[in-house]
């Protein structure tokens, strides 16, 4: 997942056409949806009855270099062109791809439970079943959709709208993570303690109003203030 990643980076920069720009795109979220079940399928089963506690610290390091890397980079793009920028991922994603190998291999490791294809079809067919299945795959799309929206459209306002440099766009993006390094353990720990429906409910709600006070503060503090307070919620409820 990780070499999906620094691949999918590096044809971002390099590519000269929408095919190899599509391909970039596709490693990249590949990257993602390899890593982040596998990584918090074992965490779960490691930690059964501290769940929230355990994913929201796994995204606690996440939350971190959310926070610091939109900074760097966008300061690295002010001197260096960002196409060399994105291809320049590949090294540190081949890097930790080698300690990940070498270094979990002292991770204990969770047992397999082989089973055919058929029997895993036929548990799919059996979740749909259940009406808290299809709710709770509605509302993740749903909320899916919004943080992605805000992600994709969010440095074209601060850039083209607002008339920032891109690094002030790396410090907006950074406080829409560095809240999370805080609210994120807190949220998890709640969520073992009340529930997780308890927690998500009114984050939800302050996250739809936080979206309009996006466009609707004025820029500079108070923006960078609503986007610290989105920043409580928008990463921790991933891992809830």
């Amino acid at each position: 997942s990780i070499i999906s990643y620094g691949l999918g980076f590096f044809l971002l920069g390099a590519s000269s056409s929408y095919t190899w720009t599509l391909t970039g795109a596709a490693l990249v979220g590949l990257g993602s949806a390899l890593w982040h079940p596998t990584a918090m399928g074992a965490l779960s089963i490691r930690f059964p009855n501290h769940r929230g506690m355990a994913l929201s610290v796994h995204g606690v390091g996440a939350s971190i270099g959310d926070a610091v890397g939109p900074v760097i980079v966008g300061a690295v793009i002010l001197t260096v062109d960002w196409k060399l920028t994105l291809e320049l991922h590949l090294i540190p994603a081949v890097l930790i791809a080698i300690l990940i190998f070498f270094g979990f291999g002292m991770i204990q490791e969770v047992k397999n439970i082989k089973t055919n294809l058929g029997v895993y079809v036929s548990s799919i067919r059996t979740m749909f079943v259940y009406p808290q299945t299809l709710a709770v795959m509605i509302s993740n799309t749903l909320i899916t959709m919004g943080r992605l929206s805000v992600l994709a459209f969010f440095p074209i306002y601060i850039i083209e709208t607002l008339q920032y440099s891109t690094f002030a766009l790396g410090i907006y993006l950074g406080l829409l993570y560095v809240m999370g390094i805080v609210s994120q353990p807190v949220m998890g720990i709640l969520s073992d303690r009340v529930g997780r429906k308890t927690v998500l409910l009114p984050s939800f709600v302050i996250m739809g109003f936080l979206y309009m006070g996006i466009v609707m503060a004025s820029a500079g503090l108070l923006l960078g203030l609503v986007i610290g307070v989105l920043g409580m919620f928008f990463y921790p409820i991933l891992n809830i």
